[in-house]
């Protein structure tokens, strides 16, 4: 875990590797190199109301880099997150 907040850190989406990263936003990675901030917000606004979504690119060739962050207004999504996809396993 600490790798990855160094990583975080490296390419500027961390101030630091020792700070905590807010309780309301959610790391998404492993994203379709297509996907932007407007499918995200559509998929994941189910689940609360979304203050912010932003899918990483580079800053050079505005490729997508495959993760995002979703600032939730606050940290109740991740009970309707588990609420609602425990349901969809059933």
């Amino acid at each position: 875990m600490a790798e990855q907040a160094q990583i975080l850190e490296m390419v500027g989406d961390l101030r630091s590797a020792d700070e905590a990263p807010p309780e309301n936003v959610l790391f998404v990675c492993k994203l379709n190199p297509v996907t932007t901030d407007e499918d995200l917000e559509i998929i994941f606004s189910r689940f609360g109301k979304i203050i912010k979504c932003e899918v990483i690119r580079d800053r050079r060739t505005h490729q997508s880099l495959q993760y995002a962050f979703i600032e939730f207004d606050d940290v109740s999504f991740f009970d309707n997150y588990y609420s609602i996809l425990s349901k969809e396993d059933s």
